[in-house]
């Protein structure tokens, strides 16, 4: 009990330190939450979805491993589903869109997948994990064509990306385009496990440009959406496996300290042109903890598309935001 007391006040003199960055946020419990059923093979949980993207008037479902969807004639598939068949009932309506290029990401030992996408005009932006003693992420360009059915990534473009602090099985899992620049969020921001966390800003040639201060978040980072009027919300998720590998330290969002007890949640962010800090005007979205680990996030409507990975299946839903 002494040892927890300790810890506990030594959380907070930290907390003190960012008492202007971080207040205590208001939270949105039990928000309206709607399955979308994806139709086999693509609600197979081996996808490993890890990222969603939309692309004109589709979502773009990132698989880890698109080679899992390969056939005769394809290095693999991504999946992107219509917007309209979103807004209907029953079983999504789901396109296979061909990944031309992949074979230049094999030539990487450790490689581990895709994990994050954002897009400019027809210009995709990817994220790739590699993993290894010390593990790093690896930025590539792809373009597509929604007529052709075809992403063909520039393997002229790998680029390699230190990360801010080594842990296994952890790399950029973020990115997001804006205005000429590509902002990459780190999955793991907190106090005792990074304590300087920062977003990586590079140019479109993924050529580094400066690391912006992010405050510090406890848990993991899985997944953001785009920039809307300097404000984006990020996946943050805590898995009690995670709690030895993750050391989560007092939670600055909502003043708890938490190892114990499993989280599924979304938080606003707001980008101020020098730091990304906790939005105030916005609240925390809570989900009731199943032991999902939610991989993909973009804006829908009045809210929320999130999808898994394989834990504990490929679960798609739409959450309702107003």
């Amino acid at each position: 009990m002494k040892k927890l007391i300790i810890l506990i006040f030594v959380a907070l003199l930290l907390s003190g330190c960012y008492s202007t960055k971080l207040r205590q946020l208001p939270v949105i419990d039990n928000p309206v939450v709607r399955n979308l059923v994806l139709p086999a093979p693509y609600d197979n949980r081996m996808a490993e979805y890890s990222g969603l993207c939309r692309l004109d008037d589709y979502i773009l479902l990132l698989p880890q491993y698109p080679e899992r969807f390969k056939d005769e004639q394809t290095e693999g598939h991504f999946v992107i589903v219509p917007m309209e068949s979103i807004d209907i009932e029953g079983s999504l309506e789901c396109i296979p869109i061909e990944v031309i290029g992949l074979e230049a990401l094999h030539q990487y030992e450790g490689y581990e997948g895709f994990e994050a996408v954002t897009k400019n005009g027809a210009e995709l932006y990817f994220a790739i994990e590699v993993g290894g003693v010390v593990p790093y992420t690896l930025a590539i360009k792809g373009k597509y064509s929604i007529e052709l059915k075809q992403i063909v990534l520039d393997s002229n473009s790998i680029t390699r990306l230190e990360t801010p602090v080594s842990i296994d099985n952890a790399s950029y899992e973020s990115v997001v385009y804006n205005d000429g620049k590509l902002y990459f969020f780190y999955e793991g921001n907190g106090i005792n496990i990074n304590p300087t966390p920062y977003v990586l800003v590079t140019d479109t040639d993924f050529k580094v440009i400066e690391q912006v201060t992010l405050s510090p978040i406890e848990y993991r980072i899985t997944d953001v959406t785009n920039l809307d009027a300097d404000v984006l919300y990020a996946i943050n998720y805590h898995w009690t496996g995670d709690a030895e590998k993750y050391n989560p330290g007092l939670d600055l969002l909502t003043n708890t300290l938490n190892r114990e007890n499993g989280i599924e949640r979304i938080i606003p962010l707001q980008f101020n042109g020098k730091e990304f800090i906790p939005y105030m005007n916005g609240s925390i979205i809570n989900l009731e903890y199943k032991g999902r680990n939610w991989e993909g996030i973009t804006k829908y409507k009045d809210g929320f598309l999130l999808i898994t990975d394989k834990y504990p299946g490929s679960e798609f839903v739409y959450i309702e935001a107003k």
